[in-house]
């Protein structure tokens, strides 16, 4: 005799609510950012000692979380609100992730028609943006990690050949001159940019 081990699904409907507010960033026992140091960067940069990540002089992990396309350009109203909330969550990293797109997608010149002209500067409207967004971020404790080559839509406008069959040009950005000088280009603009508005003291090198 074949047992029925199958149960009937639980109404759903009879339980009780649960929402948690985005924006809620109220102290209490929840409160995990006082294990975050602030501002971030305060003890210098993260290090790699005997294979392990360190901040100052203790240990570091990573409690992280994406931010792709325009997540990372939120009004400036916004911008303090979610980067405590990150934080009361033990948030201490966020990874900046397809950034390197038109606004308001990304952080590049927003396009007035597709493919006709190049992608060389930066928008204005998202970099100020992104810039303080970044600031609060580190008021916060929270370490940014900028990806800085993702999915940037290459044009000819740019000088880059074929440029319509490329698409992101993975791997092709690795050895292809013209790729390689624009990836140079938009790290010093915006990392360089990145730093000396959101009030970070550390000299940044790029080549």
């Amino acid at each position: 005799m074949t047992q029925d081990i199958h149960k009937s699904m639980p109404d759903h409907n009879s339980w009780t609510e649960f929402v948690m507010s985005w924006d809620d960033n109220t102290e209490g026992v929840t409160d995990m950012s006082h294990l975050l140091s602030k501002p971030a960067g305060a003890k210098g940069f993260i290090r790699i000692v005997d294979g392990h990540l360190i901040e100052g002089e203790k240990r570091w992990r990573i409690w992280g979380q994406n931010l792709c396309f325009g997540a990372a350009m939120p009004s400036m109203e916004m911008s303090p609100i979610i980067a405590r909330r990150l934080a009361k969550f033990g948030i201490n990293c966020i990874r900046i992730h397809h950034a390197d797109r038109p606004f308001p997608s990304g952080l590049l010149m927003r396009r007035m028609k597709k493919g006709t002209q190049d992608t060389r500067a930066l928008d204005p409207e998202a970099m100020a943006r992104f810039d303080y967004f970044v600031a609060c971020c580190r008021e916060n404790g929270v370490y940014i990690d900028l990806n800085l080559n993702v999915s940037r839509p290459f044009t000819s406008a740019d000088g880059v050949k074929q440029a319509e069959w490329i698409g992101y040009g993975k791997a092709l950005t690795y050895f292809d001159p013209q790729l390689i000088f624009l990836q140079k280009e938009y790290a010093a603009q915006l990392v360089v940019a990145v730093v000396q508005r959101s009030g970070a003291t550390q000299k940044v090198e790029v080549g």
